[in-house]
């Protein structure tokens, strides 16, 4: 079960939830959407749980600092409202916590707001060996500071991710040589939230098990 931890960060210390493994030689860094780490909408707990049972430790930094969101306008103010100063240290305190607690290696896993800043760090150096990307993925993309493995899931109709864009960003990093696999599900965004009418069991299974394949192949690759 996560438990509460405090994570070290360049910004002070932020709340986190941590779950561990027997297993360490990979660590997933999880990265909430614009609820917040906690809050009634936030299923980040349960992420962590699901990691942990399938063998990988699992640690999510608060972006907020502590705040959560109970409804989708005060969600997109904490959203618009994070400042990238804030969000860059809080996500990088909780890799290098995630090392300090015995991982040999890490990978990013970030839903919606969260994929969108996971990508943003890869791409600034953030050390990382993998990245995975739920229904976000910001914006502008360079290919070349693309250097990890990237899985991506994404809906076919998202009010927040234009597909053509995100199909647009898959053309050029598959040209460029990327290591990436983007998946494409008729469902809702946020998908795999059980806690908003959005969810959709099905496409959220099937999610899983790539991601934990995924995960598992860059733990190998190790």
């Amino acid at each position: 079960m996560a438990e509460s931890i405090t994570v070290p960060t360049g910004v002070g210390p932020t709340p986190g939830l941590f779950v561990t493994s027997a297993d360490t030689s990979l660590a997933v860094v999880v990265l909430h959407e614009w609820w917040g780490l906690a809050g009634p909408h936030s299923n980040i707990a349960r992420i962590c749980d699901d990691l942990g049972k399938a063998g990988f430790p699992a640690l999510a930094p608060d972006l907020y600092g502590g705040a959560s969101a109970n409804d989708p306008s005060a969600a997109r103010a904490l959203a618009t409202g994070l400042k990238w100063e804030e969000a860059k240290p809080r996500i990088e305190g909780g890799i290098a916590e995630a090392r300090k607690r015995g991982a040999g290696r890490v990978a990013l896993l970030g839903f919606s707001m969260g994929a969108q800043r996971g990508m943003k760090a890869t791409m600034e150096g953030a050390a990382v060996e993998a990245l995975v990307l739920f229904y976000g993925l910001g914006a502008p993309i360079e290919e070349s500071k693309v250097n990890v493995p990237v899985l991506g899931h994404f809906v076919v109709q998202d009010e927040f991710v234009p597909i053509d864009e995100v199909r647009e960003v898959e053309h050029r990093l598959k040209t460029a040589g990327k290591k990436l696999a983007f998946q494409y599900y008729d469902a809702q965004h946020s998908f795999m939230n059980e806690k908003l009418p959005s969810h959709q069991p099905q496409s959220a299974q099937v999610a899983w098990e790539r991601t934990l394949k995924f995960l598992g192949a860059a733990r190998k690759a190790g």
